[in-house]
């Protein structure tokens, strides 16, 4: 039975993502085992992404660092957070050559905790990567916490259901032909390119990115395409939230007015903080004078704007408001990120009534974290023109 089956309005929602019973003996073992895991690190509190790609840099000539199989960030109530990364193989890898890979790759990303998934790794081995300060998991040890966290084995939803989440990058980035390049761009930015930015230009990014999708689902309304396009929305929002989050912790202890100062300064200037950028702009400026008085001596040049024209977006005034509710109001926000991603992927995505009874038992303060998520899902709506009952199951089905 596919997940639109399920009580679901049928419009807009076509059959596009394989049934939720026809995936199993179609995913590979190592897919299964990142999904298993990822499944594991919710249970602990943490919100999860799978195929994160870490690249040197921004743009089209970055090099590939590495993928991320499982990546989890745990937000604190101080808006701190903790990050974990889970190597997964289900094959054949040599456990010491890969702890060493680890190690190296560690060096060069943030990360605090590092799980290496693999059987049959011997203790001496599993000793040196503790040493190393990398935990490995085994089969044995990972039913053991599946247990210990009340993790059901035959549970596969939300954002660890391979009938909705497999190849779902992929398939976004085949609808570009008749998109303007939005779907590729959307694609590379959910899978690599959001990673390697500061917060700002995440939230802003986040932004463009949910608002350009956002106006392509009248083009696909009743066709396939659609619901890749949701799909894509869904991950972007948690993204969203995620860069909001960030910036809390920044701004946390800080007084209203000194908040308003920094936001505004780094919605203007996103990655080069304006004062830079005015020392790069005056720089140049003189250089330009230079070579001109040479040429034309006497020459009289005008005064240099030092706001350079550079105007906040049009929606700084909301998001100092949404900023102000969340850093006032933390426990209705540590943990909304879980939330938002398992009620968007579980509930949005298929269009089946929210159980509140599930959302219960996996988010301990589901219904603080509830009222958090309205908040952000109704600044989406506003700013970024996303129809209202996009997000119906989530804001309605109550």
């Amino acid at each position: 039975m596919s997940c639109y089956d399920r009580g679901s309005n049928m419009d807009n929602q076509q059959l596009y993502i394989k049934e939720i019973d026809d995936w199993k003996g179609k995913v590979s073992k190592g897919s299964l085992l990142e999904y298993r895991i990822q499944r594991l690190f919710f249970a602990m509190g943490y919100y999860t992404k799978t195929g994160v790609i870490i690249k040197s840099g921004q743009g089209a000539t970055a090099d590939v660092i590495t993928d991320l199989d499982v990546y989890g960030i745990y937000i604190h109530k101080n808006f701190t957070s903790k990050r974990i990364w889970a190597d997964c193989k289900s094959g054949k890898a040599k456990p010491l050559e890969r702890i060493s890979w680890i190690k190296g790759i560690r060096s060069t990303i943030r990360i605090d905790d590092i799980v290496f998934v693999k059987s049959g790794v011997r203790t001496n081995t599993k000793q040196f990567a503790h040493r190393s300060g990398i935990m490995v998991l085994d089969e044995s040890i990972l039913s053991k916490l599946e247990s210990d966290y009340e993790v059901d084995a035959n549970d596969w939803s939300g954002p660890w259901n391979p009938g909705t989440q497999e190849n779902m990058l992929a398939q976004l980035k085949a609808i570009d032909k008749s998109t303007r390049g939005i779907c590729s761009r959307s694609s590379d930015f959910i899978a690599s390119a959001y990673w390697s930015l500061g917060e700002y230009a995440r939230l802003k990014k986040c932004i463009t990115a949910i608002r350009e999708l956002g106006d392509l689902l009248q083009l696909f309304q009743g066709k396939r395409e659609y619901s890749i396009l949701k799909w894509a929305i869904c991950q972007l929002v948690p993204m969203f939230a995620l860069a909001t989050l960030n910036i809390c912790r920044e701004l946390y202890f800080l007084n209203d007015y000194e908040k308003t100062l920094i936001i505004d300064d780094n919605l203007i200037s996103s990655e080069i903080p304006i004062d830079k950028r005015t020392d790069i702009v005056n720089a140049t400026y003189k250089i330009a004078q230079g070579i001109i008085e040479q040429q034309y001596p006497g020459v009289h040049f005008p005064s240099l704007d030092s706001s350079l024209g550079l105007k906040p977006p049009v929606y700084y005034e909301k998001f100092h408001d949404l900023i102000f509710r969340i850093t006032k109001n933390p426990n209705q926000y540590y943990d909304v990120l879980r939330l938002l991603d398992y009620s968007l992927q579980e509930y949005c995505l298929c269009n089946t009534k929210i159980d509140e009874t599930t959302l219960g038992k996996r988010i301990p303060n589901y219904r603080n974290a509830y009222i958090g998520e309205k908040t952000l899902l109704h600044f989406i709506i506003d700013i970024c023109n996303i129809p209202l009952d996009f997000f119906t199951p989530i804001l309605h089905n109550r």
